[in-house]
């Protein structure tokens, strides 16, 4: 499914940085440090979105955005002025790696009607 974005969104993919150092030693998670950012792939920009273009590696704030779920993987759409920066380093976008996709299953599913008066 191809997702495109509308006005001044951008649909990311979210990624994460690597817990294995340049060095090759491996950093348990409880070991790794918090950080108030976000970082992501972009996925698809809206028409009016300048400066940032498809394949970008981005950071914003965790709260930023929201989620949506497609084809049972999370993205995350974002407004353009929520993006902090574009990482443009090559060797430091290798360091992230795609989060695994999130795989949703729903138990008991039941339809829900709205009530009509």
């Amino acid at each position: 499914m191809k997702i495109l974005a509308v006005e001044d969104k951008i649909v990311v993919e979210l990624l994460q940085k690597s817990n294995i150092t340049k060095g090759g030693i491996h950093i348990p998670e409880t070991a790794q440090s918090q950080e108030p950012q976000l970082y992501g792939k972009v996925i698809s920009t809206g028409p009016k979105v300048e400066q940032i273009e498809d394949g970008d590696t981005i950071m914003f704030h965790e709260r930023g955005g929201m989620d949506v779920i497609i084809d049972k993987q999370i993205f995350r759409v974002l407004g353009s002025s929520e993006i902090y920066a574009i990482i443009k380093d090559e060797d430091e976008s290798e360091e992230f790696k795609k989060l695994e996709p999130i795989k949703i299953e729903i138990e008991n599913q039941r339809e829900v009607k709205p009530k009509l008066n």
